[in-house]
């Protein structure tokens, strides 16, 4: 199963799978509906590597991709 993960805004609102996932006001991760386990394992990975220690650029538009825990990111045209 391929889980894709697209930034909305600035590490606040993620879509995973065509699903929201966004920080609520207590700063807690939020999710529009029950994702699968592999879906939350990808976005876990995702948020490890790509918001805490952001390892991409800042303010590009980009699409991650995630199959088999290995991540594919796609910068989209600005």
């Amino acid at each position: 199963m391929s889980v894709k993960i697209i930034p909305l805004t600035e590490h606040k609102q993620d879509i995973v799978n065509r699903y929201l996932v966004y920080k609520n006001v207590f700063e807690n991760r939020t999710f529009q509906y029950n994702l699968s386990a592999r879906e939350h394992e990808a976005f876990g990975v995702y948020e490890k590597l790509f918001i805490k220690d952001s390892i991409l650029k800042k303010n590009r538009s980009y699409v991650l991709e995630c199959s088999n825990l290995e991540f594919t990111f796609k910068y989209k045209e600005d």
